[in-house]
């Protein structure tokens, strides 16, 4: 980690803006060509933030509350593509993040190793809330995350992320969405819990896991309702344990070929939906 001066920014930081003070209104794009960029005095930008920088390795807003964009673009866009020397991310005061069409939180092909969103509580999006897709990072960490809200897609969205071993969701109580929470081809990714989750919304794929090959367990010990539970093709998974869902609306498993245990033991009917359970 950087060290840090007065202004919480890493010292020597070549970009240090604080012509973005107070709440901001327009977009706010890291320039090309410096190592650093630190926003202090941003409190509130209402707008979008996207991140696109060939040449920087530091990224940091240390005091910027709350993100409210009102476009399609998500609110807070780091695109690892093209930053692809960035191996820092610090976000230590954001509390919210909103995106009335877009999605919240976007994190793509991220190669950063520092990471922190440490006091980030709720992400609502148009489209799909947390998107992480493609990243090289091994540790993602939400500590207070506690409500995800999309209006469309998905809530959590983590896609060939082959680095990521830790997705950490300690708080979270609330994913509300159409298409809840998606895992496929997460290969390095060994345990999913949300263990203070209540309630998962979402159809077809209110929780899909899908060939991630070293996923061992998938434990929501407090869901209650589940629109449906979608696991295949992952091929270390040996449990599941959702041992106070009482209503489920479709089960599939498949292909799931170490699975040996499967704790349902409060849900007495399945309503509708497919119950596959010819090839664990």
């Amino acid at each position: 980690m950087p060290t840090f001066d007065a202004d919480g920014c890493p010292v020597g930081c070549d970009n240090k803006d604080t012509t973005k003070s107070g709440t901001y209104t327009s977009k706010v794009s890291p320039p090309e060509g410096n190592s650093c960029s630190c926003y202090p005095g941003l409190l509130k930008l209402a707008n979008e933030l996207e991140v696109f920088s060939s040449t920087m390795t530091q990224l940091v807003f240390p005091d910027l509350i709350e993100v409210d964009a009102q476009g399609s673009n998500p609110a807070v866009w780091i695109d690892g593509s093209s930053s692809i020397q960035l191996t820092t991310v610090l976000f230590p005061k954001l509390v919210s993040i909103k995106s009335s069409g877009g999605m919240g939180l976007a994190l793509g092909q991220l190669r950063a190793v520092n990471v922190s969103f440490p006091e980030l509580v709720n992400i609502t999006a148009g489209k799909t809330a947390l998107h992480i897709d493609s990243c090289w990072t091994e540790t993602l960490s939400f500590p207070k995350l506690v409500n995800i809200t999309a209006a469309t897609r998905y809530g959590i969205y983590v896609y060939q992320n082959d680095k990521l071993t830790t997705l950490d969701l300690p708080s979270l109580e609330s994913i509300t969405s159409n298409s809840g929470v998606y895992l496929q081809e997460n290969n390095a990714l060994v345990n999913l819990s949300l263990p203070q989750v209540v309630s998962v919304t979402g159809g077809a794929e209110s929780l899909a896991c899908l060939t991630n090959q070293r996923l061992k367990s998938v434990s929501l010990p407090n869901v209650v309702t589940m629109a449906s539970l979608f696991l295949n093709g992952n091929t270390a998974l040996a449990t599941v344990s959702l041992p106070n869902v009482v209503t489920m609306g479709s089960l599939l498993l498949s292909r799931n070929t170490a699975l040996t245990t499967v704790s349902l033991p409060r849900v007495t009917s399945i309503v509708g939906g497919t119950n596959d359970f010819g090839a664990l």
